[in-house]
């Protein structure tokens, strides 16, 4: 294969034209990404911009995701061709190898080759391009509410172990002895089983998440190395909710690559309140493992670093020493935080709960938003509450102004702001499976989503993920026969605040016929389910 030009460096991006013989399918090149761990943090992918013609410009629909795992050293990278270029004979190449993110980059060796040698890096290539047809698909899927889906799940939440060395008190599943006795006696996901899942999903997947009623990382030695083994073989990304307690033990050197989010679970910042929500975990173990992983990312020298996120569940005897662990977590760096109230799955924690208490939630919701935003870390939480009536304040900034520049109503300006989120999809039917310890596939990551399948030998993931249960989900959604895990969701608790905030104003908020119940729009009313 012949270079034909390399095009003036220019907006930080590096310019080619190639002709492409017949046997050419894949653009090989090397690249080195440099930037500190600092700079990084907005890291995600490079971009390769593509087109078939010297005079087809450059466009966001023609773009390929690439992920190279180190920086500051150079790497070869191999892309398969889209169609397109290949029946044109010619790829005109635009690469952007750090996209919002401050840093530099080089590229060299840049050339089209057929992909018969080095069978590894074509493997990669083309599971990286199946990849990103399945999130092209998911989005269309979305779009036009496909029933029967032509592409796998872009995710897939896997619980490796129903067991947990914690017995936090507020958890569905470990917040009773009996609960605890019940998961802790029952069996961890088979070998077998997890080869069967990950051969046929792996490949198609963009995330794994290791997450479920027990602690991931309680899995045994085996089962964690084969996991291991199978995410670095097919090179896919790694997702992990997590106590904390065995951080050190399991995500070793090896594995830091291939780690996207590590999520801990912390509902203290003084030893002894920890202890109480996370059913006798020892803090200072805790911020040890977290610790080790903060430092070993920085030592790692990842082209995309992987994130740590704290989950923090707000509570009667917690709420006050949020801002202060806001503080302290700013020495490890972190890029997100989740934020949730307490949902009461258990009669003994209604009074832990805060719902009903804005005097006491605002101040404290304030000062830690106020910390995080200051730090420009991420994070999702729930609104603040109007102390007169128990509703959730209507910030000024979201009232609309008409031309003339007159205020509009506050009811407006909500029902115009929620017209967006209406057409906001389901995040679980198109895009994510969800498979138990046992091999039990059920719709969503929802408590309590509903079992539609189960994998055995003569069943694999996609006749489930294909099947009539799911595709009647689908087909039903925001329809008169929408299930009623749906109609309950608390995704509209967690992500459309303002349909709330509208709702508790007594603004009419038009659903069709799905009717969503009380426990759809408010904790407080799915507490009591």
């Amino acid at each position: 294969m012949r270079l034909i030009r390399n095009f003036l460096k220019r907006n930080k991006s590096r310019f080619y034209a190639l002709n492409l013989r017949p046997s050419d399918r894949y653009i090989e090149f090397e690249i080195r990404l440099d930037f500190s761990f600092e700079q990084g943090r907005n890291y995600q992918y490079s971009k390769l911009y593509y087109s078939s013609s010297s005079n087809q410009p450059f466009h966001e629909s023609r773009v390929i995701c690439f992920q190279p795992l180190f920086r500051n050293v150079f790497e070869k990278v191999r892309i398969a061709l889209p169609d397109e270029v290949m029946k044109a004979g010619f790829i005109a190449i635009r690469i952007d190898g750090v996209p919002y993110t401050e840093g530099r980059f080089s590229i060299r060796h840049m050339r089209a080759v057929s992909g018969a040698t080095d069978a590894k890096m074509t493997q990669l290539a083309d599971w990286v391009s199946n990849r990103q047809h399945v999130r092209e698909s998911v989005i269309e899927s979305e779009k036009t509410g496909r029933g029967m889906l032509p592409h796998y799940p872009e995710s897939l939440s896997l619980e490796l172990t129903p067991r947990c060395n914690l017995h936090c008190p507020h958890c569905s599943s470990h917040g009773k002895p009996e609960l605890q006795k019940y998961h802790n006696s029952r069996p961890e996901m088979s070998l077998e089983q997890f080869d069967s899942i990950a051969h046929e999903l792996f490949p198609h997947i963009t995330a794994l998440s290791l997450v479920g009623r027990g602690e991931p990382t309680l899995a045994s030695d085996p089962l964690w190395e084969k996991c291991k083994e199978l995410i670095k073989h097919y090179g896919v990304k790694l997702t992990c909710v997590t106590n904390g307690h065995f951080i050190k033990r399991r995500f070793t050197e090896d594995l830091f690559p291939y780690i996207d989010e590590i999520c801990v679970s912390i509902d203290g910042n003084s030893a002894e309140v920890h202890r109480q929500n996370r059913g006798g975990s020892s803090l200072e173990k805790v911020l040890d493992n977290i610790s080790y992983f903060h430092d070993t990312r920085q030592k790692a020298k990842l082209a995309r670093r992987p994130k740590l996120s704290f989950y923090w569940t707000l509570m009667a005897n917690n709420i006050h020493e949020l801002p202060e662990f806001i503080r302290y977590s700013e020495r490890f760096d972190p890029d997100y935080f989740a934020i949730r109230h307490l949902v009461v799955f258990h009669d003994k924690d209604r009074a832990l709960s805060l719902m009903g208490q804005p005097e006491k939630v605002n101040p404290y919701l304030m000062e830690a938003y106020a910390e995080l935003e200051s730090r420009q870390i991420q994070f999702e939480g729930p609104p603040l509450m109007d102390v007169a009536r128990n509703v959730d304040v209507i910030p000024t900034n979201i009232i609309a102004r008409e031309s003339s520049g007159e205020e509009r109503s506050q009811c407006d300006a909500l029902q115009a702001l929620d017209s967006d989120y209406l057409a906001e999809p389901c995040t679980w039917m198109h895009r994510t499976g969800i498979i138990s310890h046992n091999g039990e596939v059920t719709t969503c990551g929802k408590h309590y989503g509903e079992l539609v399948g189960r994998l055995q030998e003569d069943t694999c993931f996609n006749d489930v993920w294909n099947g009539a249960a799911m595709q009647s989900l689908r087909t039903s959604f925001n329809t008169p026969k929408m299930w009623r895990q749906c109609k309950e969701c608390w995704l509209r608790e967690l992500r459309w605040h303002s349909q709330r905030r509208a709702r508790d104003s007594g603004v009419q908020i038009e659903l069709g016929e799905s009717n969503f119940t009380n426990a759809a729009w408010d904790y407080r009313a799915y507490s009591k389910l």
